[in-house]
């Protein structure tokens, strides 16, 4: 197994981001992050992209460089939101407070139950900071389950300092 030296945050962010119009792929010797925009990546195969922004133009340099060296490169999958509900419903069973669960669970039952989850968590801030940390751990598990499977074992790291307070 490779270890390879990841930032947590940048994976985390890559994971969850889940929009259609971008793609995260993971370089496996660098341990970089790559986002790269889907409308951009239809340039690749150009020859002529002198009429693109610089912005645009690195992109597509990026996106060539992915597509010439597939090997380098693992594509990041979106946490799915059934594992979201997993997170949730997960950490509605580890709070103590039986009134505040309860209503966890009842805003967890049917549609809309991200959005009831989270305004019930809003109420409760101790809760809502537990919660945030609970469901970073578990994407943290699902992360290095991931990279497991890909013969991955990160070391991880932090890119950016971290703020004072």
């Amino acid at each position: 197994m490779k270890e390879l030296e990841l930032d947590f945050q940048d994976l985390e962010c890559a994971m969850e981001l889940q929009q259609d119009e971008m793609t995260h792929y993971l370089d496996k010797q660098t341990g970089e992050i790559i986002t790269i925009m889907d409308d951009i990546s239809r340039y690749a195969e150009e020859e002529d992209i002198d009429h693109l922004q610089d912005w645009e133009k690195r992109d597509v340099e990026l996106a060539r460089k992915i597509e010439s060296n597939w090997g380098n490169y693992i594509h990041v999958e979106n946490v799915s939101s059934r594992e979201g509900y997993r997170i949730m419903v997960g950490f509605a069973h580890t709070v103590k407070d039986e009134n505040f669960q309860e209503k966890l669970f009842i805003a967890l039952d049917g549609r809309g139950a991200f959005r009831r989850f989270k305004d019930v968590l809003y109420f409760n801030e101790d809760e809502r900071q537990r919660f945030f940390k609970y469901h970073s751990e578990s994407i943290k598990q699902i992360a290095e389950d991931w990279l497991e499977s890909e013969d991955i074992k990160p070391v991880w790291i932090s890119r950016y300092p971290k703020k004072s307070k």
